[in-house]
């Protein structure tokens, strides 16, 4: 059973004209997994601190977007990652979490999008 999610692909990498006035843009690699109850986005965003990711949903959209701060070798980072959410996925269940490097975000389906055994009866 496959769950409708519509990836919003808008931004790529850009390179910023001052480093030092600006962070570059970038598109984090993402990996979608569906499971029977639920969705699975997970985003790689290396050198993150947590306090600097911020998810949120409206209007059907979940939005991700997270600041690496720069350091002399290196410009700061921006990454930003949009996802047109279906009916199917119960957005008050929704969870996220940072680890390693990588955003886990838990999309919990609908109890009526769940996959289920229909019994078939004699007349």
């Amino acid at each position: 059973m496959t769950t409708a999610i519509a990836e919003n692909k808008e931004s790529t990498v850009s390179a910023c004209t001052n480093p030092n006035e600006c962070a570059c843009v970038a598109t984090p690699a993402v990996d979608i997994l569906e499971a029977e109850n639920e969705l699975t986005i997970q985003l790689d965003m290396p050198g993150v601190a947590q306090e600097n990711i911020d998810v949120q949903f409206e209007q059907g959209a979940l939005q991700v977007s997270a600041l690496r701060g720069g350091t002399a070798d290196r410009s700061s980072v921006r990454y930003e990652r949009s996802f047109r959410l279906g009916d199917t996925i119960d957005v008050n269940g929704i969870t996220a979490n940072y680890n390693q490097g990588v955003l886990s975000i838990r999309l919990p389906k609908c109890e009526s999008a769940r996959q289920r055994k229909i019994q078939v009866k004699a007349d």
